[in-house]
């Protein structure tokens, strides 16, 4: 697991093994998880919300089953659920939201990964769910529905993170929570030609800009 989360951290792609993760000590995964906060809490705009390392951690492992079962094609569905089962051991709040977010970001990737190798594979749904469930780390997945966004919303870090990855992505859905919808203007304000498509969306007039 640390081996994971480590190249995870230093090279922004994970290395799994298709034996059971190598075990580590709470100590372990508390060092390598609160680095990934350190490092994400610096890029953000406001303060961030406290780490929860045993949501973090729980993130983690959920994380790592999703990029195992990409490698061991061989699990069936009743195994893929049980690798997946383990629920988050705290309500949703904008801490626990941070926390899932350090290793949940990458499920966008990770759903379009598993989607261009099969489609129909089960695994791709469930992924979906995890997205539902987790609208700060599932933006540009492109859900038909998510779960409650009160958590983000009402934080103005989370607020901001989520607002800057829906105008990167276009992921116009997310625009329809009117708190959104408002920072999305706020956000855009003066510029709308540089997200074109989120200032169509939101009726913001396109500058012309004279050739």
């Amino acid at each position: 697991m640390i081996e994971f989360l480590q190249s995870l951290l230093d090279q922004g792609f994970a290395v799994v093994k298709l034996a059971p993760a190598d075990p580590a000590t709470p100590d372990e995964l508390a060092e390598v998880l609160e680095e990934f906060d350190q490092r994400q809490r610096s890029s953000l705009a406001y303060d961030a919300p406290a780490l929860d390392l045993p949501t973090a951690t729980w993130a983690a492992g959920i994380l790592y089953q999703l990029i195992h079962l990409l490698a061991a094609r061989d699990v069936d569905v009743a195994g893929m659920e049980a690798s997946l089962a383990e629920p988050c051991p705290a309500p949703r709040s904008a801490s626990v939201d941070y926390s899932v977010d350090l290793l949940f970001q990458h499920l966008p990737e990770v759903a379009r990964f598993a989607a261009r190798m099969a489609p129909d594979d089960p695994l791709v749904s469930r992924i979906k769910t995890l997205g539902a469930a987790w609208p700060l780390s599932s933006v540009g997945m492109m859900l038909e529905s998510c779960n409650g966004v009160k958590p983000i919303v009402t934080h103005p870090c989370l607020l901001a993170l989520y607002t800057d990855r829906i105008l990167r992505t276009a992921d116009l859905a997310r625009l329809e929570e009117p708190a959104v919808r408002q920072a999305a203007e706020d956000t855009v304000g003066a510029y709308p030609d540089l997200c074109p498509k989120v200032a169509q969306h939101l009726h913001l007039p396109l500058m012309d800009v004279p050739l």
